[in-house]
Order: structure tokens, then C-alpha cells, then sequence
């Protein structure tokens, strides 16, 4: 009956949520495997930085398949049906919103920390990698939420403007550097962590300045100094100062995406 088969495609779509779920943590572990598996190098910045870039991409491109269909307007018609109030109509619009992409935020966001508690010992660096781990799932559902109105926009408009053909061909290549970069997570911890974290923490480079201000390496680069001190003075200044910036821009994030989820309990999703 109609109950069961409602049941079967929850069970279903819970399943492949989990499965997931699992990749991104894996996605999210293999840059910090050099401390386990006997590399000769160990690099936590640029561990923390790579963990951090590739969960994001993972994140922000699975999000994109979740959100299309939750951003039109068609999406609440039904629930504005049944006799309850708007609040509560707003709330479980949220919930919904919230539960597209929880099991991949919460496991990327408890694997980068335990790893980071675990590797440095260090309260206040698991601290600063909960807080960037944490911006970085609000700056990926944000992108996410964004690339998505825009998907749905132009589905409506049954119209290919050159601005959305340029969209979707970055998002096939988003997808394709995605699975390419697949096959490379065994090899981050003996080819790429060593030279990335030469790049990051050379001291008198000009491309650890300007990486210093890039996201998601200022992270990696604030936790490193707060654990051993040992980066030069102005990189570790310039990766505070735009730690600081990312922050308060992650809340604007956060706040431009409730909003956007607040519009579509309203009934104000992506019309033509």
C-alpha cells in the first residue's frame, strides 16, 4: 500500500544518506593519513587545510542534487494544504532543510575534530578547527542553496543564457575534478601534504602570505601556531586576521540561508 512504499523510499533514501555520509568522512580522514601510515612527513596544516577544501566540494556538490527540487515553490504547496499554523510550517521547512544534508555536516564535522583533539592535544586548536570545521558546512550548504536557485531558475525559464550554460559547465567540472580527486586520496599523504605544508609554512615566501589569507589554508595555519609556534610571525597574523573575516562571513552565510529557507515555508520559492 501507499504506507509502505512511503516507508520503503525513507528507508531507501536513508540508506544512500548514510552511505554518503561515510564517503565524506573517508574524504574528510585520508589527508591526515601520513600520521598513521608511516609517511615521512607529517603535515598538519596542510592535513587540515586539504580535509577541510575536499569536504566542502563533497559537501556543497551533493547538497546541489538535494536542494533543486527544495527550492521551488511546488515544494511546500502540498504542506501549505494541511490545517497547521505558519510557524509551525516554517519549522518543519527547516527541519526539512536541515535533514537534506545532516549526516554528511555532522560526521565531517566530528571526524576533523576528533582527528585534530587527537593529533595536538590542544583545547584551543579543537576549538578553532570546531569553529572552522562548522563555517565550512555553512559556507558549503550556502553555495549549495545558491548554485540550486539558480538550477531552478532556468529549468522554469526553459531558457539557456549564457551565464547559467557557464554555471553548468563549472558544475560538470566541479563533478569531474571531484571524481579525478578520488583517486588521488591515497596518494595526499606522501605527495601532496609534504610540499603543500613547505608552501604554507616557508618562512619568507610570498606563498605562504597569500595563502595565509586563502580559505580554507588560514585555518590550517592558525592551528599549527596556536600548537607549535613555529610559523613566521606575519603569515600567522594575516591567517588570523582572515580566519576573523571567513567567520563573520560564514554568519552571513548562515543568515542569508535561513532566510532563503524561511522564503520557501512562505510559499516565496524559486518562481519564473
Amino acid at each position: 500500500d501507499d504506507l509502505e512504499l512511503t516507508r520503503r523510499a525513507l528507508r531507501i533514501a536513508k540508506f544512500d544518506k548514510l552511505i554518503v555520509a561515510i564517503f565524506n568522512i573517508v574524504v574528510s580522514v585520508a589527508p591526515f593519513a601520513s600520521s598513521f601510515l608511516g609517511a615521512a612527513v607529517f603535515g598538519l596544516a596542510s592535513s587540515i587545510s586539504l580535509s577541510l577544501a575536499a569536504t566542502f566540494g563533497f559537501t556543497t556538490l551533493y547538497a546541489i542534487q538535494t536542494l533543486s527540487s527544495f527550492v521551488s515553490a511546488e515544494s511546500s504547496e502540498l504542506l501549505s494544504t494541511l490545517p497547521i499554523a505558519q510557524d509551525d510550517f516554517s519549522l518543519i521547512t527547516l527541519f526539512s532543510f536541515i535533514r537534506s544534508v545532516d549526516y554528511m555536516v555532522v560526521g565531517s564535522i566530528l571526524s576533523q575534530v576528533v582527528l585534530t583533539a587527537y593529533l595536538t592535544g590542544s583545547p584551543i586548536a579543537t576549538l578553532i578547527m570546531l569553529t572552522a570545521s562548522t563555517m565550512n558546512a555553512l559556507f558549503a550548504v550556502t553555495v549549495a542553496l545558491w548554485f540550486s536557485r539558480i538550477f531552478q531558475k532556468n529549468r522554469l525559464r526553459g531558457g539557456r543564457s549564457k551565464a547559467n550554460t557557464v554555471l553548468r559547465l563549472v558544475f560538470v567540472l566541479m563533478w569531474g575534478l571531484l571524481l579525478v580527486g578520488v583517486g588521488f586520496l591515497f596518494s595526499i599523504p606522501w605527495y601532496i601534504v609534504p610540499g603543500l605544508e613547505n608552501t604554507l609554512l616557508g618562512v619568507g615566501h610570498v606563498s605562504s602570505l597569500l595563502f595565509s589569507l586563502l580559505y580554507p589554508f588560514s585555518t590550517g595555519i592558525v592551528i599549527v601556531d596556536t600548537v607549535y609556534s613555529n610559523v613566521a610571525f606575519t603569515t600567522a597574523l594575516l591567517a588570523s586576521a582572515a580566519m576573523v573575516g571567513y567567520a563573520l562571513l560564514a554568519i552571513l552565510a548562515g543568515k542569508w540561508s535561513l532566510g532563503t529557507v524561511k522564503r520557501v515555508s512562505q510559499g516565496c520559492g524559486v518562481k519564473i
